[in-house]
């Protein structure tokens, strides 16, 4: 389906187009005619044949397709008018009346329009319309507002003179002549013949007006509606646009009915139920019935709202209808069903340092009863009474089963809870540290942490560290000034918080000479752990060995770590960005993506050279010799930086350096363009790296353009 562009573009649009050609062509002013003339109209415009001076790319060319090009062949014949959502382009008014059109072709006249949404190519005759301009053509003979030629929207029509506007409109109540529409104001059509099995539709859809003829059966939704494919979906159609010439005496006609919503379908005694309707604009009043059991239990006229709530409510099944009528008396009604019965109470629950409470709220229960059940499904405690609404205990680690009956006049409905008391553990490798260390403290227990740390031992209390965010993994603190301190940690559970609390002290500056124990070996994936003794004064302390993580090497399609051997089958590489850096005084700005793998590239963007990168490693050709500071670098490079001992080879990828040859001109472009155009594809990976200039994930006609601009000084 073609794609709509937001209503201040297009006002933006019109803005400048008057200002760049002046006032445009005038005509005359549409009219409502009859049926057959409107059919003669569709079936002209999407019928045309017109043969192209040149080649031309089809509106937006890279989403839509004529005969399987994204272009109309220079001197071969097409069929229906083009399409075209932009109003001028260039100083020339590209959207036309067909009559205008035609004049055009007739001519061989060729000037510039656009041709996709983001500007990127520009050639060929001026085009022609959009849905709301062919509609326009098809309804009254003009695609005119009075006498000011101007691009017309679908809203326009609904509320122009042209039209009645019916909403809520099924399959079965289509006709001849009908425009049909999304009820937002979207893409129109018109309908031509309808018989038991199709639908005839004319449309100006990218990238040329058409006829199609579709089956009732594959387009009718379970509600009755047409619906019709968009972007790989199926939306609505529930709305006509009908020319006045068919309406004939719409003061009489019945109504459309209108389409009936309730906020839930089901209900508890004692709630209420919102009815609500679409506004109908030949509806004069409307009237709310509600049944229950064969008896009316509301039956209410509300006038002009389209709205109705429904109280007091007693257990059963509901049908609702809404009539809409008219001044005539004619009317029209939807339905709609919902059901009220007993509910369970609805529970409340929050867990603070092992205190329990729990609350609830229903309606209409004569009493309730709570009880609490352990692991084990032993009830350890139990209320009841009339106006029992919540619950306390204190209880100790572990998880439990709350459960609440309402009791009702005719029946009992229970809800229930399974929850968990959690204690909160905080513990650290040793409780006295010296002015050189960094406080340790590890905890588990909840699902995320906050910690204040106060000094203490003093004759007043200092906080050092308010209420903060802490990390779920442990706590290391900066080191600190000598003195007591107490640390506090607040957990945040699943029904709320758990609380603890740890005393430390910082003294004065000690000489350790420690040795190391190796208590248990890590991996490339699991940490290590070892003890360190001071053999001077006996202080120990267990530390964490990292885990060293795998090394991967590249070995085919695979990746082998080359510490523990793991491989991964048929990996395919799939980058995110991970560091961006700016342009510095004497580098280029550049950004590291990521594999999952942890291989990374580094995406440069412009050309330059080797000594340009030198404070990040050390630059290599493709044949393996290392670049030297005055030579260029180019997609395909490899730089190799020192961190941590290791050795990190990072793939280089030069933004619009497309053929890797260490500069950015018109052959780079060009290879973006047919990649674009499937003429030849980019396969080398660097190279779909540097293709991508914008660095969006996507090679499309933007990084086209941005490569293009940059060769032309722009």
């Amino acid at each position: 389906m073609r794609k709509r562009i937001p209503a201040l573009l297009l006002a933006l649009l019109l803005i400048l187009g008057c200002a760049a050609w002046g006032t445009p062509e005038k005509a005359e002013a549409a009219s409502p005619t009859s049926l057959s003339a409107m059919m003669r109209r569709a079936e002209e415009i999407s019928g045309y044949r017109w043969v192209p001076a040149e080649k031309i790319m089809v509106w937006n060319p890279v989403e839509n397709e004529y005969n399987g090009l994204n272009y109309f062949p220079k001197g071969k014949e097409v069929v229906g008018m083009p399409y075209t959502l932009f109003t001028n382009e260039l100083g020339f008014p590209s959207q036309k009346s067909f009559s205008q059109y035609k004049k055009i072709t007739d001519e061989n006249r060729t000037g510039t329009a656009y041709c996709n949404s983001v500007k990127a190519m520009r050639t060929g005759p001026i085009y022609g319309g959009c849905c709301a301009t062919f509609m326009c053509e098809v309804l009254g003979g003009g695609y005119v507002s009075g006498d000011s030629a101007r691009y017309w929207t679908v809203s326009g029509i609904r509320g122009s003179s042209l039209s009645a506007v019916r909403t809520g409109v099924k399959v079965k109540d289509l006709r001849p002549g009908d425009c049909l529409v999304r009820y937002n104001n979207g893409h129109i059509m018109f309908i031509g013949d309808v018989s038991d099995t199709h639908i005839v539709l004319y449309e100006m859809n990218p990238p040329v007006a058409r006829k199609v003829a579709v089956k009732k059966s594959t387009n009718t939704n379970s509600s009755g509606y047409f619906i019709y494919l968009e972007d790989g979906k199926y939306a609505v159609y529930n709305a006509v646009v009908r020319s006045r010439q068919l309406v004939d005496d719409s003061a009489s006609m019945a109504p459309i009915a209108p389409i009936v919503t309730l906020d839930r379908t089901k209900a508890g005694v004692g709630e209420s139920v919102l009815v609500s309707w679409n506004a109908l604009s030949n509806a004069s009043y409307y009237r709310v019935r509600a049944v229950l059991g064969g008896s009316v239990v509301v039956d209410k006229s509300v006038g002009k709202s389209t709205s109705f709530r429904l109280e007091g409510l007693e257990a059963g099944r509901y049908s609702v209808w809404v009539t809409a009528s008219n001044q005539n008396g004619a009317s029209v009604s939807d339905k709609a069903g919902f059901r009220v019965e007993y509910i369970g109470p609805e529970l409340s629950l929050r867990v603070d340092d092992r205190l329990m409470k729990a609350s609830w709220e229903t309606a209409g229960a004569e009493e309730y009863r709570a009880s609490l059940l352990d692991a084990e499904g032993k009830e350890i405690l139990a209320e009841a009474g009339a106006e029992l609404a919540s619950l306390e205990a204190e209880l100790s680690p572990g998880t439990y089963t709350l459960k609440v009956t309402a009791v009702y006049p005719a029946e009992s409905k229970t809800s229930e809870k399974v929850f968990s008391v959690t204690d909160l553990s905080l513990s650290s490798g040793r409780t006295i540290y010296t002015l050189s260390e960094s406080p340790s403290f590890s905890y588990a227990g909840a699902k995320s942490y906050t910690y204040t740390l106060s000094r203490t031992g003093e004759e007043s209390e200092e906080t050092v560290v308010a209420e903060t965010e802490a990390p779920a993994g442990g706590l290391e603190l900066d080191p600190l000034p000598a003195g007591e301190y107490l640390l506090s940690v607040t957990g945040i559970t699943g029904y709320g918080m758990a609380h603890a609390s740890l005393s430390f002290a910082v003294a004065d500056e000690e000489e350790h000479d420690y040795t190391e124990e190796i208590l248990a070996e890590g991996d490339c994936t699991k940490e290590g752990k070892k003890r360190l003794v001071c053999s001077a004064c006996g202080e120990s302390h267990e530390e964490t060995i990292p885990a060293s993580g795998h090394d991967w090497r590249e070995e085919g399609n695979d990746l082998v770590c080359a510490l523990c051997g793991a491989v991964k089958k048929d990996h395919r590489h799939v980058y995110e960005t991970k560091t961006t850096v700016p342009a510095g005084a004497e580098a280029p700005a550049y950004a590291v993506l990521e594999c999952s793998c942890g291989k990374q590239v580094l995406a440069v963007s412009r050309p330059g050279s080797a000594g340009e990168l030198s404070a990040l490693g050390k630059t290599t050709g493709p044949d393996g010799t290392v670049r030297g500071a005055g030579e260029a670098y180019a997609t395909g490079d490899l730089l190799a930086a020192e961190k941590d001992g290791k050795t990190i080879l990072r793939l280089l990828a030069v933004l619009g350096d497309v053929d890797s040859d260490g500069r950015i001109t018109s052959r780079d472009y060009v290879r973006i363009k047919n990649h674009i155009m499937e003429v030849r594809l980019i396969a080398d990976p660097a190279e779909r790296l540097a293709a991508d200039s914008n660095m969006d994930g996507k090679i499309t006609s933007l990084d086209y353009v941005r490569v293009k601009n940059t060769i032309m000084g722009r």
